[in-house]
């Protein structure tokens, strides 16, 4: 210490605590310096941090101050000043400042803007994603839902009609004469028919709707009903309405109105009699593309009501598609026996049955008895008597047309077709005719 107490000098003092550097020798000269320096960059460095703490409460006044007052708006250069310093702050504190909760929170502030706005985008992406995956499974079970578009009503229930029921077409109906109705049997097979499957209670039987099916020849509708209806009682359609939107057509048994094919059948094992009424559609809808109908159903009494009661069940309200594919032509040509003349007048087939109309050219009564029989492509036809509004014809009325039907699926006969009619008494004398023609393919 004495050694060094020689380098200062009373008169002096003030000068060389002010410049130390001044009054020492080199190396202590450097110490001084480098301390000087050191501890210059320090306060230099605190005098920035309190002036960027003088910003931020300038801040936070001006903020805190009422509304009326005019607001400081910061330029966004002071704004990155701001934030630079602020940073710096965080960064220069003491570790155990930096590990205070307040410290915590401003550092947690450091992150930018645009990240949390990229959080929430993300976030809104996938809200969106989950909205359109959830309303394109919605979708597909409602496509699913209506791939078939038969509709049935029973009194006041609506009900939509089940696709996956599978209709039974192990049996095939046949009439009274025991002629097969091979026509139904080939569009059930073909899933041409719409289930309905529509229950009711008729004179304490289960009555059951069971499917429907229309072409541009017929309209077939299968019913069931409990127990054997063929040896006890009958079930048949007291009423058919059929409607396209602009045409009502209706079916009265009153007014016999004529129909190929149909049947019946009793099944043991189910115990349930099975029914099958064809309906002609009417020509003027045979273009839709869907018939509007309502059935009514009755019932009789059978063995044990000797009074033969009916009952009735309210009217079914059931929508069935058209079936489109057809083959429709028109030959004109006459069919020849003894001298007289029958036109062919129009053949149409569809997977249902095929009709042939034959029209007499002449005045011709219906024979007390049939005396005439057809044969289509070497298959025997049925023949029916009607009248230009499809009435069946009594015994000795004005012959007006024929409806002769194969109840057949033969859409895909060959073109070249023959019609033989023979005649074994009056009206038209013993004898035959044939003619041959073209039938076009089937259109969709």
């Amino acid at each position: 210490m004495n050694e060094h107490s020689k380098d200062f000098h009373q008169e002096q003092l003030d000068q060389q605590i002010e410049q130390p550097a001044r009054y020492l020798d080199g190396k202590a000269r450097y110490l001084v310096e480098d301390l000087q320096q050191m501890y210059h960059t320090q306060r230099d460095d605190k005098q920035a941090n309190e002036e960027s703490l003088q910003r931020v409460r300038r801040l936070l006044e001006s903020r805190l101050q009422p509304s009326h007052q005019e607001t400081n708006i910061l330029t966004f250069a002071e704004l990155r000043e701001h934030r630079e310093r602020k940073t710096m702050m965080i960064d220069n504190a003491p570790q155990s400042e930096a590990a205070s909760p307040r410290k915590k929170d401003l550092a947690s502030q450091r992150k930018p803007r645009w990240r949390r706005l990229s959080h929430l985008f993300n976030t809104i992406a996938a809200v969106l994603v989950v909205a359109v995956l959830i309303g394109s499974a919605a979708l597909l079970l409602n496509a699913r839902r209506n791939a078939n578009p038969a509709t049935i009503t029973g009194s006041s229930n609506h009900v939509t009609t089940q696709p996956q029921v599978k209709l039974d077409c192990s049996h095939i109906f046949a009439d009274g004469n025991y002629i097969p109705e091979n026509g139904e049997h080939a569009v059930c097979l073909q899933g041409k028919e719409t289930p309905l499957q529509k229950s009711t209670t008729l004179n304490k039987h289960k009555f059951t709707l069971i499917s429907a099916y229309a072409d541009a020849n017929r309209l077939l509708i299968k019913f069931a009903i409990s127990g054997n209806a063929i040896n006890d009682g009958w079930v048949a359609i007291s009423k058919l309405t059929i409607q396209d939107g602009n045409q009502t057509d209706v079916y009265d048994p009153a007014n016999t109105y004529w129909s190929h094919g149909g049947g019946y059948y009793y099944d043991q094992k189910s115990n349930q009699t099975f029914f099958l009424a064809p309906y002609s559609t009417p020509q003027d809808v045979i273009n839709t593309k869907q018939l509007q109908i309502t059935a009514e159903f009755y019932a009789l009494g059978g063995a044990t009501d000797p009074a033969g009661t009916s009952f009735s069940t309210p009217p079914f309200n059931f929508t069935v598609p058209m079936q489109s594919a057809k083959r429709i032509v028109n030959p004109n040509q006459s069919l020849v026996i003894n001298g007289h003349r029958l036109k062919l007048t129009q053949v149409c087939i569809t997977p249902s049955a095929t009709y042939l109309s034959v029209t007499p050219e002449e005045a011709i009564n219906t024979p007390p008895e049939r005396t005439y029989s057809a044969t289509i492509n070497g298959s025997k036809a049925e023949i029916f008597e009607v009248d230009n509004q499809g009435h069946l014809l009594g015994k000795g009325d004005p012959l007006q047309s024929m409806s002769i039907a194969i109840t057949e699926n033969w859409l895909d006969q060959p073109t070249a077709w023959t019609l033989k009619l023979r005649s074994t008494g009056a009206p038209l004398g013993t004898g035959s005719s044939e003619i041959h023609f073209n039938v076009p393919p089937a259109s969709k």
